[in-house]
């Protein structure tokens, strides 16, 4: 079998395929962003964006792309910058399909057993449909000049139109698209750094995720040849 084929059975249910999980989601935005991990001046990884007509800090690769949780107050950063946020996620119950399986596939150590001339697995391994959620990210955009906030506003809203899509890699690598919807975006010009003032941006996008929430179960199919008799018998 090909990884084509693979890759087509995962993605028709026949085969056991990724998950997906809130860090994924974290870390598309920042892929589909355009940003790239890269070593920092002190040799670790983070996130930096590619602007043209924008300095970065002294040493760094790019503009850096922060990670921040909404409960959290701003660590150290170096400006020009942009935060991401995941602001919310929440069930959507409108895209939900109750019932429905994400795959059925053969289970590890199942074995093939035929019943009225077809054959099957004795065992199967299922995963139900990951639940629907929303996701609200706020892509915080800092810097001191004017100019340069307004060159990272238009990097931001080119890749994430009002109507438009993110990507991301599940646990195998497979990659999967979400819609993903700018919902608007307000000035931070009246946060403060210390001894300068600090322009920005503050961008909304909701995405139309979802959660692998619901493990996987192992059920038996079939258990052997079946024997018919007449009735009354």
């Amino acid at each position: 079998m090909t990884e084509a084929d693979r890759l087509r059975a995962r993605r028709e249910g026949r085969a056991v395929n990724g998950t997906v999980g809130l860090e994924h989601f974290d870390v598309g935005m920042a892929e589909t962003l355009g940003a790239t991990l890269q070593p920092n001046p002190d040799g670790d990884e983070e996130y930096y964006l590619a602007v043209p007509g924008v300095p970065y800090p002294p040493g760094h690769p790019g503009v850096p792309v922060y990670y921040e949780n909404p409960e959290d107050a701003y660590g150290k950063w170096l400006k020009p910058c942009i935060f991401l946020v995941r602001e919310s996620h929440s069930p959507a119950l409108n895209r939900r399909m109750s019932g429905t399986m994400q795959y059925s596939a053969p289970a590890p150590g199942s074995q093939t057993r035929t019943l009225r001339g077809q054959q099957g697995v004795n065992q199967r391994v299922r995963r139900p449909q990951a639940m629907p959620v929303d996701l609200t990210y706020s892509l915080k955009v800092m810097a001191d000049r004017r100019p340069f906030a307004d060159a990272l506003l238009q990097a931001i809203l080119s890749r994430f139109p009002p109507d438009g899509m993110m990507a991301l890699h599940d646990s195998l690598g497979d990659e999967r698209t979400y819609d993903a919807f700018m919902e608007g975006f307000d000035p931070l010009d009246d946060i403060f750094d210390v001894g300068e003032r600090t322009v920005g941006y503050n961008v909304t996008v909701r995405v139309e995720g979802e959660y692998d929430a619901y493990p996987e179960t192992v059920v038996t199919t079939l258990h052997g040849a079946l024997t018919l008799r007449p009735r009354g018998r």
